[in-house]
């Protein structure tokens, strides 16, 4: 995955294979939009630059747009297949000579298919590591429904399968036929306790008044993340409050209408576009700077008719975005949806909301009632989210993989 710059969780998990003296080869696609992945580690290699290691990966540099679907196809269904066969296959027999690999974890569903193929060839077993959810009632083409297939095939046969939680694991083991038994729950957290430590890298950075208070929203700019309906909902805000969106990926160079449909109804003075991603290692001293986070979900883009995107109702404890909101003790504003409803109602951490419109209601709730809402937030965080406490068995499972 090209994103795993952005994402701390599973960084932080690498990390703790790497300080359990598991030496750690990431390989990703690598994709020059986000923030690169940082680890400080020398035990977590990484190699970003290879894209024929992925049968899904780029078949054509960057800078190869449109026209170029013959030499994308010679490429990704003969170049790569046979340098995968003849290259890259031995690079990885040898290294497995010299040290030999505990387990392959794939960390994702199109990854699951070609880290099986790699397993199988060095004899180790597979670890199915589930970011993303896919329904069958969601598949829309054949290549969805090829990859579905694929995926449950290799996913029973997986030594062990991750997913984020309860919610999350209930319905991947009723979509796959799973045993649930051989599932493990890892929120998507960093690792670390929860605390409240209150930066100016927003009001330096943007110049924002000490008398507002900081509204966060993180992550992609998508209808699914509801951006527009909050940009528009925003504007009715009171003064007090000022919204921040910080994209997880650069937008200078990404021409979307609905990016700039969000960014037209920002009010001036009163919410900007933060258009260039952080790296993971500034991330959490920007959160610092922010009084409150917000993070929506739309299942049901087109409307109350439209189809439901299921992994997207199900997000749960794979809100990454709760989840750093949490980690600085920011309050939150999150969608009425499972798992991020049963976390926010056990904890008192925020408030959910069924749509953008009742964000302004919420805000007001928390600014009543700010300090207690500050260390329930942090307190949800220690005791449902953080890594290392839920890491610990999937140490254990891995070091017992034959």
């Amino acid at each position: 995955m090209g994103t795993i710059g952005t994402v701390q969780g599973l960084a932080d998990a690498l990390l703790l294979l790497a300080r359990h003296d598991f030496d750690v080869d990431l390989y990703v696609r690598g994709d020059g939009a986000f923030p690169s992945a940082e680890f400080g580690d020398e035990r977590v290699r990484v190699t970003s630059r290879r894209p024929g290691i992925f049968s899904r990966g780029p078949a054509h540099p960057r800078w190869m747009r449109r026209g170029f679907r013959p030499y994308s196809w010679v490429v990704g269904h003969v170049y790569h297949p046979l340098w995968r066969s003849m290259v890259f296959r031995r690079e990885l027999r040898a290294r497995h000579r010299d040290a030999p690999y505990r387990c392959v974890i794939a960390l994702d569903s199109e990854a699951l298919v070609d880290c099986a193929r790699y397993a199988d060839d060095l004899g180790v077993p597979v670890v199915f590591w589930s970011l993303e959810l896919i329904f069958w009632s969601d598949i829309s083409s054949q290549a969805e429904l090829r990859l579905k297939e694929q995926e449950v095939r290799l996913s029973r046969q997986a030594a062990l399968v991750i997913v984020q939680d309860p919610w999350r694991g209930h319905a991947l083991a009723e979509e796959n036929g799973l045993d649930p038994s051989r599932m493990l729950y890892v929120p998507n957290a960093p690792m670390g306790n929860a605390r409240r430590h209150r930066g100016d890298y927003l009001r330096r950075t943007l110049r924002i008044p000490q008398d507002r208070t900081i509204v966060l929203c993180s992550g992609t700019l998508e209808p699914w993340a509801g951006s527009l309906d909050l940009a528009k909902a925003s504007r009715e805000w009171p003064d007090r409050f000022f919204l921040v969106m910080l994209s997880r990926r650069s937008l200078k160079d990404q021409r979307s209408d609905y990016v700039a449909r969000v960014a037209e109804n920002l009010r001036p003075g009163h919410a900007a576009i933060m258009s260039d991603p952080v790296p993971m290692s500034s991330l959490r001293t920007l959160v610092d700077s922010a009084d409150i986070g917000v993070a929506l979900y739309e299942p049901q883009v087109g409307g109350p008719h439209a189809p439901v995107d299921h992994n997207v109702e199900l997000m749960g404890y794979a809100s990454g975005k709760v989840a750093s909101y949490l980690h600085c003790g920011l309050p939150v504003v999150t969608s009425d949806l499972p798992g991020l409803r049963d976390l926010v109602g056990s904890s008192g951490c925020g408030v959910c909301v069924q749509r953008a419109d009742d964000v302004a209601n919420a805000l007001a709730q928390i600014v009543d009632d700010y300090d207690r809402f500050v260390v329930r937030a942090c307190n949800a965080f220690d005791e449902h989210l953080e890594l290392g406490r839920h890491f610990t068995t999937v140490l254990a499972r891995i070091a017992g993989l034959e």
